[in-house]
């Protein structure tokens, strides 16, 4: 019984890991992006302010 019961609360904990790990990897991805498209931008208007 207990076995059985550890083998599924270990198998749902990694399906659950193995879900939220893609989600936190692709906010790093936008926060990158994000912050890329800031500095961009900002080179963007000191060229037209010139």
């Amino acid at each position: 019984m207990t076995k059985q019961t550890d083998a599924k609360r270990t198998s749902t904990e990694t399906k659950a890991k193995k879900k939220v790990a893609p989600k936190a990897a692709e906010r790093k991805v936008s926060v990158r992006e994000r912050i890329e498209n800031l500095q961009m931008q900002r080179e963007w208007d000191k060229e037209w302010e010139l």
